[in-house]
């Protein structure tokens, strides 16, 4: 089963318009993808999960409230 955060961003952005996916949903997909992987590969410098965590929740309203 593909995970969110192995969609292509066009795949994304057509989950999240046809509500299939919440922006929370798919930060937290990539949140354990990197959690999962990020030692062996070091690619993550800075991280800051919370304010991504508020904003994909202010993109959710958003998206809930018909905004594009």
């Amino acid at each position: 089963m593909t995970q969110p955060c192995e969609l292509s961003a066009v795949e994304a952005r057509d989950a999240l318009a046809t509500k299939q996916l919440s922006p929370l949903e798919l930060l937290d997909s990539c949140l354990s993808r990197i959690e999962a992987v990020d030692d062996r590969v070091n690619a993550v410098v800075a991280l800051d999960a919370d304010v991504a965590r508020d904003r994909a929740r202010r993109d959710e309203a958003r998206i809930m409230a018909g905004e594009s």
